[in-house]
């Protein structure tokens, strides 16, 4: 009898014991607490041009990686997604991907656990300025001959995001002239060759295409006759145009329109060409 009544005695304040661990560990009711997860979103953007990796503003097409911080594993959803918001490159986990939709949108991206919840916003924007930058001249005269022009880069504004996974094709246009120039009047500008990609420098001019533009105007020196009188102009309205490679979702828009314009002055015997901001001229002997 005493052996058994002191194994009973030792086997309560064992139970005894469990019952109040459980107990702290527990809310006042009994139930079992749940440790509540916080935490906060870092972004950091895959370009690694411009040199600001944590920017909210993005360009169309752009990459972003996103992570919890501390690392939490979660529920990641683009807020009020209606198709034309993007993608994330995973629904969970503790980092996503988010890639920006090929139209300017506002976006907020939710990270979510069992009782804490983060948004993001960032914003996307699309190219709304084209340039020519860094011109070589390659303009030359021959006896017969009257070549004037350059080559330079085409570059992408604004330039603070990144349109590395762009690419860039010029439109068709109808070009007009006068003067001693009229004999290319009604010249189209067409629309060949492939989609050039966009490259990964981004500088103080906007992201540089992994390309360049000829820019050139050739006429026969008979055009400009010795004492001759007559002044002359060239212009075509290129248009430029743009796409998330591929095609993206919605495919290309003209994003502006860059003038292609050469022009002669009789008085001067100066032939000029200009186009994106750079030029290339030369004096007809």
């Amino acid at each position: 009898m005493g052996i058994s009544g002191g194994t009973n005695s030792s086997s309560q304040k064992v139970e005894a014991a469990q019952g109040a661990a459980k107990k702290s560990a527990s809310g006042a009711d009994g139930s079992a607490k749940t440790k509540c997860c916080t935490f906060v979103i870092k972004s950091r953007t895959i370009a690694t041009q411009p040199t600001n990796r944590a920017r909210t503003r993005i360009g169309i097409g752009e990459e972003v990686k996103l992570t919890t911080d501390p690392s939490e594993s979660v529920t990641w959803s683009i807020v009020g997604d209606d198709g034309k918001k993007g993608k994330l490159s995973t629904a969970t986990g503790t980092a996503t991907t988010y890639t920006a939709h090929d139209r300017a949108v506002g976006v907020t991206i939710e990270a979510k656990c069992s009782c804490h919840t983060e948004t993001i916003g960032l914003t996307v924007v699309q190219p709304n300025h084209g340039t020519l930058e860094s011109p070589t001249d390659i303009s030359v005269l021959t006896s017969t001959t009257a070549k004037v022009g350059f080559v330079a880069v085409q570059h992408f504004q604004p330039n603070d995001v990144s349109f590395i996974n762009c690419e860039h094709k010029e439109g068709t246009c109808p070009g007009t002239a006068t003067g001693v120039l009229s004999s290319i009047d009604g010249i189209t500008h067409k629309a060949t060759g492939d989609w050039i990609l966009c490259s990964s420098t981004v500088n103080a001019k906007g992201t540089a295409l992994a390309g360049t533009d000829t820019v050139t105007n050739q006429h026969q020196l008979s055009r400009f006759p010795s004492g001759g009188t007559t002044d002359g102009n060239f212009h075509w309205p290129i248009p430029w145009r743009i796409q998330v490679r591929g095609g993206g979702q919605s495919g290309e828009f003209v994003f502006d329109t860059l003038d292609h314009v050469a022009s002669y002055t009789s008085s001067s015997r100066l032939l000029r060409v200009d186009k994106g901001g750079s030029s290339a001229q030369r004096n007809i002997p």
